[in-house]
């Protein structure tokens, strides 16, 4: 009898159960993804504003952190459910735009089912952070030097004639007296007839 209730009762009642939070997932990734653009644009009227606020929590987490809101994917997201969740907690701390609905949403459903959306608002968390590049460096090797003009020339003609080596003329080749027409290829029999004329 427990066999039969453990291979066929609960199996359905657990299926019964995943629908309504299926369902409640794709209802909170619906309603998200039609309000991106009114996200967006109230992210950037709060530029200025959310800066400071989002750099401060940044540099205040852990490493691990750091990097999941440097390079945001939605493998990391369902990876590290913890970090992705307590990101959330702290922008909704400082009302970043998007971030209430999604911890609200990851609470109940776990954040690694709102991958796709979380991951989206962690891209446009990442346009506040400016990761600090190498500093310049200013040894001789390293720095780069404008071409003179002489190098331009050089390079522009790669061929360069020597006058202790006369150019040899070769029957393929047209003579230096001979007219060239811009545009107009004469082909190798025309030129040889040419010469011998």
């Amino acid at each position: 009898m427990t066999g039969y209730w453990k291979s066929k009762v609960l199996p359905k009642i657990k299926k019964y159960f995943d629908k309504g939070k299926n369902k409640g997932v794709s209802d909170v990734c619906k309603s998200f993804d039609k309000s991106k653009g009114s996200i967006e644009k109230e992210i950037e009227e709060k530029h200025e504003e959310l800066k400071p606020k989002v750099l401060e929590i940044y540099s205040s987490s852990q490493e691990e952190t750091q990097k999941l809101v440097k390079e945001p994917t939605e493998t990391g997201v369902k990876n590290r459910p913890d970090l992705a969740q307590n990101i959330l907690l702290e922008l909704t701390k400082i009302g970043f735009p998007g971030s209430r609905e999604l911890s609200d949403a990851g609470t109940k459903y776990g954040p690694e089912t709102l991958a796709g959306p979380i991951a989206f608002l962690l891209l446009r968390v990442s346009t506040f952070v400016v990761v600090p590049g190498p500093p310049p460096s200013t040894t001789s090797r390293d720095v780069a030097v404008a071409p003179t003009e002489e190098q331009v020339v050089s390079t522009e003609h790669p061929r360069e004639e020597t006058p202790e080596s006369p150019r040899e003329e070769t029957p393929e080749s047209p003579r230096e007296d001979t007219p060239e027409v811009p545009g107009e290829v004469v082909p190798p029999s025309d030129v040889e007839e040419s010469v011998k004329i």
